[in-house]
């Protein structure tokens, strides 16, 4: 272990690797296998807006969800919670260090900056 960056996210060429990613979704546990969504794709994603439509939300699906396979026509309600694991993933949802950092970047808004 070389000890820099976080563990396990990266292979040695530099591409994120799969990580599992468990959540709760409509009172059940979910878990999936997904590449984790880099901030361009955030960025990218949050674009999209309320004009996305079905077609762009399965090319999120396609970009990051390994596991469970759902083909290239899922049903509504199978998009919805992945594309919400994902999102959630990102953003930190399921890292609690996340949380602390989002914690502490929404404490420093409200301050002054040096």
């Amino acid at each position: 272990m070389s000890g820099y960056g976080l563990p396990v996210s990266r292979d040695t060429d530099g591409s994120l690797k799969p990580v599992d990613h468990t959540f709760e979704w409509g009172g059940q546990e979910v878990t999936l296998r997904l590449v984790p969504p880099t901030i361009s794709q955030h960025e990218e994603y949050e674009a999209l807006g309320e004009e996305a439509t079905a077609r762009d939300l399965v090319n999120i699906l396609d970009r990051h969800l390994v596991e469970p396979d759902v083909g290239n026509d899922p049903t509504a309600r199978e998009l919805f919670c992945y594309l919400e694991g994902i999102i959630y993933y990102g953003v930190g949802g399921g890292d609690e260090l996340a949380d602390e950092v989002r914690e502490e970047l929404t404490r420093r808004e409200g301050g002054q900056g040096n």
